[in-house]
């Protein structure tokens, strides 16, 4: 009985230690670290601006926000880049962890020039931002993990300037 346990107690163990090392994870990093700020901060440089935000999320490249049923109606991929989303004053960046490293990289950013406007998604259990830039392509991106963060989406969407906001 004692074996049985032991090995039940294993493969559990076994089982659970997968959870985290999924590329979704990897790319996010160490995002409950208490020390969490402190390796964003050193890793955005100064030009990009001041952080105002930053949280796991995912940046969804050439998509209209919740309206684009691309995905699911013609089973069409839509670029998705996860990491930690982090908002400045100037920017939008997309930050991954780098493990060998162990520091985030940026690996996607827009400033707030190239986009023409931003509108709140919110359908059923969806929230999200979604941005029209100013060359006619669209990014709508959010902030969770394993669920959407609502909180998080409004308090960003919240804190991007005023004059990106549409009216929709």
């Amino acid at each position: 009985m004692k074996k049985i346990n032991a090995f039940i107690v294993l493969l559990i163990s076994f089982l659970l230690s997968g959870c985290e090392s999924t590329p979704t994870f990897i790319a996010m990093g160490p995002y409950q670290e208490n020390y969490l700020e402190k390796l964003i901060s050193e890793s955005i440089p100064p030009k990009n601006g001041k952080i105002i935000l930053f949280s796991p999320g995912y940046v969804e490249i050439d998509r209209k926000g919740t309206k684009d049923m691309r995905p699911i109606v013609t089973n069409s991929e839509i670029i998705q880049i996860p990491g930690m989303l982090v908002l400045t004053d100037k920017n939008i960046l997309m930050q991954q962890w780098d493990k060998e490293k162990l520091i985030y990289k940026n690996v996607w950013s827009i400033s707030y020039e190239e986009i023409n406007s931003i509108s709140f998604e919110s359908v059923m259990n969806y929230r999200g931002i979604s941005a029209r830039l100013k060359n006619d392509r669209y990014v709508t991106f959010t902030f969770g993990v394993h669920m959407i963060n609502h909180e998080v989406v409004a308090k960003a969407f919240a804190l991007l300037p005023e004059n990106l906001k549409s009216s929709r």
